[in-house]
């Protein structure tokens, strides 16, 4: 029997799954007594309700005008593939070992596939989803301190934090601080996010995530809270929390002072005022005002334009927040005082925030290679390695591979080392093709030592393990794995008994076998092959029963 992909039997699958859905839809109904089957054979029984769940699942069109016919058709096609399904596990398809192996393969792609989504992605994108919609204004002082510190280093980092958020308590300043005993560099770069500790406004996804966590459950104006991060200590102020503000495309007018004295402020301040009263909600008036008065040189030319403003791009709070207060296209803004002059803003245009489902692709993307992700990863690997036991024969390792030392990188093992049981995982034995076979799907660990990559391959077994386990106990996930099971069983019957050459040597065939390969369901072969079944297996139709009972459910 030849091997084949996930993909030849997608149409079986589509079947499988219309039909074991409704099955199941069935077993979980009322217990109350079913009305008579519609079809049966060998002891089993279809009825009304799982037809026509199935029927209406796989509709793509609208229904017909006839649906009783329609049902009846259909009808003839669920029971021919419960008879399928029933003959190749008569005929022992489960047992076979190639069907087996790609039994076993889909099973444990797709349970981890969904096993780890469940446990570490999904509920990591359900916390970016639901903060999305907020922005949060933090400041921070950093004590860096590795990770992997010394007890000694990190005790020194966690009183130097407590020591500065005492200070800050006690009526120091958090900026002056910040400027002067933070690590984070930016703290002491002006014009910069990050200067003097103030990292503006930020949303979700862009912070590790326990400064993340922080920032979005800590009280704004409460006392400082200390957050160890991988960067080190972190002692974060939560200053404002406001609706996102969605992507704005800006144009400003900026008076800046001839020099630093009050009085050039003050000139600044009146000059800027006197273009405010003079100014309303008209692009073109705006951009002409800009180009003759602004002392912005780079936009003025443009009239001003700034470009889109999103929430990666830092603009200071004040500014940011003078955005936000727009709520039309053509609105200007209030004049906006900061260190290095006065400025006008007007909205161009405004995109709305992303819908769920953008967001929810944008976040995906990334979400890989968030921290957050990979920490949850981590803990879910050490809470299975507690969990789920695990013996290697070191021996049988050694004598296997020919690798004596373990630091050794795998590369230097034989290819085709003799089939030897290397390890146990929970109650699956681990063997020298099942290791070689994720080397070669694995191709970059075989630079590495035979201890990482075989300690690696173990942690995945028990992934799969913990992640097949779980599979089972999901009803729709148990279901989706029986509907490619039943499809790929199917597949295999109807490719050995009907569409290859090869059932023409059977005498009971002879009669009903065309002289090449037929897909077609419509085809004679298929017909006489569904006939014989319904022949060896009694089975009945009872389309007086199917249509009084569809008749009964009509509105």
């Amino acid at each position: 029997m030849r091997p084949i992909s996930s993909s030849v039997v997608a149409g079986g699958l589509l079947l499988a799954s219309v039909f074991l859905l409704s099955a199941c839809q069935l077993l979980s109904s009322s217990t109350q007594s079913a009305p008579p089957p519609v079809a049966q054979y060998n002891g089993q029984t279809i009825h009304y309700d799982e037809v026509r769940a199935a029927w209406e699942r796989q509709q793509v069109e609208a229904a017909p005008e006839d649906t009783t016919q329609a049902l009846l058709t259909f009808l003839n096609q669920y029971l021919d593939y419960r008879l399928k399904v029933h003959e190749a596990k008569q005929a022992g398809y489960e047992k076979q070992s190639s069907i087996r192996r790609e039994i076993d393969t889909y099973t444990r792609e797709r349970a981890r596939s969904a096993f780890t989504d469940a446990h570490i992605t999904q509920p990591v994108l359900d916390t970016l989803l639901r903060r999305r919609t907020q922005e949060v204004h933090t400041r921070h002082i950093l004590v860096r301190v590795e990770e992997e510190a010394t007890p000694e280093d990190t005790t020194q980092a966690h009183t130097q934090i407590h020591a500065l958020r005492d200070s800050v308590i006690n009526g120091a300043d958090f900026a002056e601080l910040a400027r002067d005993a933070s690590d984070d560099p930016s703290a002491s770069r002006q014009g910069q996010r990050g200067f003097e500790g103030d990292l503006g406004y930020l949303s979700a996804g862009q912070l590790v995530g326990p400064y993340e966590d922080a920032m979005y459950q800590h009280p704004i104006d409460a006392p400082p809270k200390v957050v160890r991060t991988p960067f080190g200590y972190h002692l974060i102020d939560v200053i404002d929390r406001q609706p996102r503000l969605p992507r704005t495309r800006i144009a400003h007018l900026h008076i800046r002072p001839d020099d630093e004295t009050p009085e050039a402020r003050e000139a600044a301040r009146a000059e800027i005022d006197s273009l405010a009263e003079t100014l309303s909600a008209d692009s073109s008036a705006f951009a002409e005002a800009a180009i003759a008065h602004s002392d912005d040189e780079r936009t003025a030319e443009n009239g001003g334009e700034l470009g889109w403003l999103s929430i990666d791009q830092y603009v200071p709070p004040t500014f940011r927040n003078a955005v936000r207060a727009l709520d039309s296209n053509g609105a200007i803004s209030d004049v906006v005082a900061l260190d290095h002059g006065f400025y006008l803003i007007q909205r161009r245009e405004a995109e709305p925030l992303p819908s769920n489902s953008e967001a929810e692709a944008t976040f995906r993307e990334r979400l890989d290679d968030l921290p957050r992700t990979q920490a949850r990863r981590t803990a879910l690997n050490e809470t299975l390695r507690d969990t789920i036991a695990a013996t290697v024969d070191s021996s049988a390792v050694e004598q296997a591979l020919g690798i004596d030392d373990w630091s050794d990188p795998v590369a230097g093992a034989p290819r085709n080392a003799p089939d030897t049981a290397l390890a146990v995982v929970g109650p699956d034995t681990l063997r020298t093709p099942d290791f070689e076979a994720y080397l070669q799907a694995n191709n970059d660990l075989r630079g590495s030592a035979l201890d990482d990559a075989l300690y690696e391959w173990i942690d995945q077994r028990r992934l799969d393990h913990a992640a097949v386990t779980w599979a089972r106990q999901d009803t729709s996930l148990h279901n989706e794995l029986e509907t490619f099971t039943n499809g790929l069983l199917v597949f295999e019957l109807m490719q050995d008994s009907v569409w290859t050459d090869a059932s023409s040597s059977s005498p009971d065939n002879q009669s009903d076998v065309a002289a090449s390969p037929v897909s077609s369901p419509s085809s004679d072969r298929e017909q006489a092959y569904a006939e014989r079944l319904r022949t060896r297996y009694a089975a009945d139709l009872f389309p007086q029963r199917l249509r009084e009972q569809h008749a009964a459910h009509q509105p």
